[in-house]
């Protein structure tokens, strides 16, 4: 009976033991889980929110580039507005410079009296020879008066050419106005 009672006693110790051990290994295996799940959840933030700043930051360089794109634009638009003003103001001084020699040739016509202002249109060939002279608006200028400005062109031939040779025309037309 001693030996049954130990030998019960050594089962149910050894049947405890057992239980003891298998709750260690199930709260083993249930941390192992816990630390898994929480690695995972780690890895898994980590992950977003690398992928939230590679987003932002591909965002911020589209941004960029589209703010350097625009200022590149704005840039080539300033230059081109710059370039015309540029080639403008050359074209009105190339004008001028016609203007200003025909009025130095111009001879007034005696008895003239009033000289109006006239549109002098001349049709020009390469090296400033000229072609022809016509009018366009003239009011109550003479015969007389145009014939002295048609005069006036055809002596200041050969015409000044311009600062860029691009800018040459044919065709020249230019208001006439005597002192």
């Amino acid at each position: 009976e001693a030996e049954q009672k130990r030998k019960a006693e050594e089962a149910r110790k050894k049947a405890e033991a057992e239980k003891k051990r298998k709750e260690e290994e199930a709260r083993q295996k249930a941390e192992a889980e816990k630390k898994r799940l929480e690695e995972e959840a780690r890895k898994k933030a980590e992950a977003e929110r690398k992928r939230r700043e590679e987003e932002a930051r591909k965002r911020a360089e589209a941004e960029a580039a589209e703010q350097r794109r625009k200022e590149e634009e704005l840039q080539a638009k300033l230059r081109a507005e710059e370039s015309a003003r540029r080639l403008n103001q050359q074209k009105a001084n190339y004008v001028n410079a016609i203007r200003q020699k025909v009025e130095r040739n111009w001879i007034r016509p005696a008895g003239s009296g009033n000289n109006p202002t006239c549109t002098v249109r001349v049709l020009q060939g390469p090296g400033g020879i000229i072609l022809d002279v016509t009018f366009g608006n003239c009011p109550g200028g003479t015969n007389t008066y145009r014939a002295s400005i048609e005069n006036a062109v055809y002596k200041a031939e050969p015409l000044p050419a311009p600062e860029d040779p691009s800018l040459f025309a044919r065709d020249i037309t230019f208001q006439f106005k005597p002192e």
